[in-house]
């Protein structure tokens, strides 16, 4: 990972770290699924890369009641490939490049608020937009093509959340 990325990874953490070190001085804090809570859902894996949450890149979870929340998740996808081969006869490069944005909206459902490991499960609908350009570039020719792709999908899912302080939380 590029020193950028490390050092954008660390400045956007470590405000929401701190906020949450000052959160865990409160004595009276509100229970993390009550009415008009709100969270962004991310995951963090090995070397601190960000990983899709949940299928997605960033989510964001707002609660309706304790047992109830509105999810809505965003996902980004950027590919460029370029492949040279070299030859007697002619020099041909290839070049790919892929985009996909998604979005989903999910209605999530906790069946038992009051647990400390709390189950839930959540459906909805997801939308999908993709654009691939792929380029064939010979001595004398030159070939383009492209595409756009569009899909609508139904989503559902279920896992369990832990609660291990009232701002941070653990799915599986």
């Amino acid at each position: 990972m590029t020193l950028i990325k490390r050092l954008l990874y660390i400045t956007i953490l470590s405000p929401l770290l701190t906020f949450t070190i000052a959160q865990a001085q409160d004595t009276e804090q509100p229970s993390p699924l009550a009415e008009g809570s709100k969270a962004l859902q991310f995951q963090i894996s090995d070397n601190s890369n960000l990983n899709s949450f949940s299928g997605t890149l960033f989510s964001y979870k707002r609660h309706l009641s304790e047992d109830r929340a509105n999810r809505i998740g965003l996902n980004l996808n950027t590919r460029y490939s370029t492949s040279d081969f070299p030859d007697d006869d002619t020099e041909r490069e290839d070049s790919d490049t892929d985009i996909s944005l998604g979005m989903e909206y999910t209605r999530m459902h906790y069946t038992n608020p009051d647990s400390e490991i709390k189950f839930y499960y959540g459906y909805g609908p997801g939308v999908n937009f993709g654009y691939d350009r792929s380029v064939r570039d010979e001595t004398n020719l030159k070939i383009t093509d492209r595409s756009a792709l569009y899909g609508i999908s139904g989503i559902g899912y279920a896992g369990v959340e832990w609660f291990f302080q009232s701002s941070m939380s653990l799915h599986a």
